[in-house]
């Protein structure tokens, strides 16, 4: 395995390995990156503070919008509004998207106190409700991969 620096990224999130590249988005110069198998290293968009990434069942790219707080969604030409995420949370963060299109978002007011803490559940048509709450600081949202059970670790679940 050789080691690929990707030039400029200074904090990156949400890892996702598809259809041989590696997507990440870096959270400080506000872009999001895939890479291939040889190195090769593209910016795929721009979206403000991005986090967690997935993909919606027609391929167009789900970016977590942090400080917006917001999903937005690619389609490969232009980035738009696809969940406003504001009545929820004043941030959100991680984010899984399972084969059926929904999504799952860590949101929060104050990471450090469980009751601002929350999951989202956003539909493939936007639609957004809480799905879970009083988490200890929701990420590293992710499923088994049957896709029968949502794993989230509690970033601060031990404090």
């Amino acid at each position: 395995m050789t080691e690929v620096p990707v030039p400029g990224l200074i904090f990156p999130e949400g890892p996702r390995w598809r259809d041989g590249w590696w997507w990440l988005s870096d959270q400080n110069t506000d872009r999001v990156f895939s890479i291939d198998e040889q190195g090769v290293v593209e910016v795929v968009c721009e979206v403000e503070a991005p986090s967690g990434l997935g993909f919606l069942p027609d391929a167009s790219l789900l970016v977590v919008s942090m400080r917006d707080p917001s999903l937005v969604r690619f389609d490969g030409s232009t980035v738009k509004e696809h969940a406003d995420l504001r009545p929820f949370a004043r941030h959100v963060n991680d984010m899984f998207v399972a084969g059926d299109g929904r999504a799952y978002v860590g949101a929060f007011d104050d990471p450090y106190d469980p009751a601002t803490n929350r999951l989202l559940l956003v539909d493939p048509d936007g639609a957004a409700v809480v799905a879970a709450c009083d988490l200890a600081c929701p990420n590293g949202i992710t499923a088994t991969i049957d896709g029968r059970i949502l794993l989230v670790a509690e970033t601060f679940g031990g404090l």
